[in-house]
């Protein structure tokens, strides 16, 4: 559906105001929905709104509006309330607490908005209103909320800010929500497709940054640093596992006549050159339905750290309960996260085995909640385990574990 006048001129004013924003800006796809009274969006990046209120705020107050729905997107405000428990499988769990949630997402997502003296139509919910700090996460509004709900009295309005933003807030679908993207319903943006997009924003702001110091809110420039970051160092971890227990990889040498030899002109034939070889990855994604949002951030994260330590190539595995193909990548965009079923990460490893020439490392990106093999693969093997303190892992792998984001508003 194209964009109505108003929302164009909105969207315009929004990516100049905000030009790192740019890629999700354009990204909301327009829905039209009467009476709805404001602007919301579902976790599909679609944009609903009502046409009375398309033509009743002025343009700047409708841009406004959009920014504050980017904060909702971007720091994954509808998965963390499933983390908690407050949404599951697309509805509330309890009415009750719904509330508090939806009330304790607005206040970081309206501050920025006032720093940057942008006004929102309507009165939205501040730090003071709740009597938090303003440097609480939204789960710390949260609980706040739950230890004192008898002495604040805050309520979730329907003007933008206050608690009615959709299902990207809160995990919710509304009656009004056209559910996720099928084969009959191709509107909306998948998951997959929108961590791919996540990280297009994050190196967005993060240049936007190097150019313009100061010149966006310090929380945003943070979430993007952290999910640009991969927390484990591939470089090091690269180097130590490819000269320990792997023959003839990273450091030693071959002969190639793909360059002639230094000394080839001393002699009337073709000498081979000495030639360092390089390690061949295998990255096996879990891709099931068990991995959040943000669990897949940080795997297409350490992904990118991969590629960015390794020389050799690199094969992207997305592995639920089965392999959905093996990918020679060169870039984390060409890392498709095909999956959403059961999980069985002993399927990559056999898929992995069946390369050829075999990869002299094979990294798991995992939740962790997957059955293993008993049986040691044919090659190096490192499980990642993201978003999880401890988990079961099988003892012929080396086991690391990337934290949960450090802070996130």
């Amino acid at each position: 559906m194209a964009y109505p006048l108003p929302l164009q001129a909105a969207r315009v004013i929004a990516n100049n105001d905000h030009p790192y924003l740019n890629a999700l800006l354009w990204s909301l796809q327009p829905v039209e929905c009467p009476g709805l009274g404001t602007l919301a969006v579902d976790q599909y990046l679609r944009l609903y709104y009502d046409p009375v209120v398309a033509t009743k705020w002025s343009p700047q107050e409708l841009a406004n509006v959009l920014y504050h729905e980017t904060w909702h997107v971007i720091n994954n405000h509808a998965a963390r309330a499933e983390a908690l428990g407050i949404a599951s499988h697309g509805r509330y769990t309890d009415l009750a607490l719904a509330e508090i949630w939806r009330i304790a997402v607005e206040p970081p997502a309206n501050e920025p908005l006032r720093q940057e003296n942008l006004m929102l139509p309507g009165r939205p919910i501040f730090w003071q209103d709740i009597k938090g700090q303003p440097n609480w996460t939204v789960e710390e509004n949260y609980r706040h909320l739950l230890k004192n709900a008898k002495k604040i009295q805050v309520a979730v309005g329907t003007s933008p800010g206050q608690g009615n933003c959709g299902s990207c807030a809160d995990g919710v679908t509304r009656d009004y929500e056209e559910g996720a993207p099928t084969t009959n319903n191709a509107s909306g943006t998948s998951s997959q497709m929108q961590n791919v997009l996540m990280r297009k924003v994050a190196h967005d702001i993060a240049e936007y940054a190097s150019k313009k110091a100061g010149s966006m809110p310090a929380d945003m420039l943070r979430w993007a640093t952290e999910r640009l970051n991969p927390q484990v160092p591939w470089q090091t971890e690269l180097a130590a596992e490819a000269r320990r227990g792997i023959a003839e990889t990273m450091g030693t040498t071959d002969y190639s006549y793909s360059r002639p030899s230094r000394r080839q002109h001393s002699f009337p034939f073709l000498l081979p050159c000495l030639r360092g070889r390089t390690p061949r990855v295998a990255v096996i994604a879990d891709t099931s339905g068990s991995m959040s949002p943000t669990d897949l951030a940080a795997v297409l994260a350490e992904t990118e750290g991969i590629l960015s330590a390794c020389t050799g190539d690199v094969f992207f595995l997305p592995t639920d309960a089965a392999v959905h193909g093996v990918h020679r990548i060169r870039s984390v965009s060409q890392a498709e996260l095909r999956g959403g079923g059961g999980t069985d990460m002993g399927q990559g490893l056999t898929r992995a085995e069946d390369l050829f020439p075999p990869p002299d490392l094979v990294v798991v990106l995992t939740d962790g909640e997957t059955p293993w093999p008993p049986v040691a693969p044919p090659f190096k093997t490192i499980v990642v385990i993201i978003n999880k303190e401890q988990m079961p892992t099988p003892e012929w792998a080396k086991t690391l574990y990337v934290t949960p984001e450090k802070k996130a508003i």
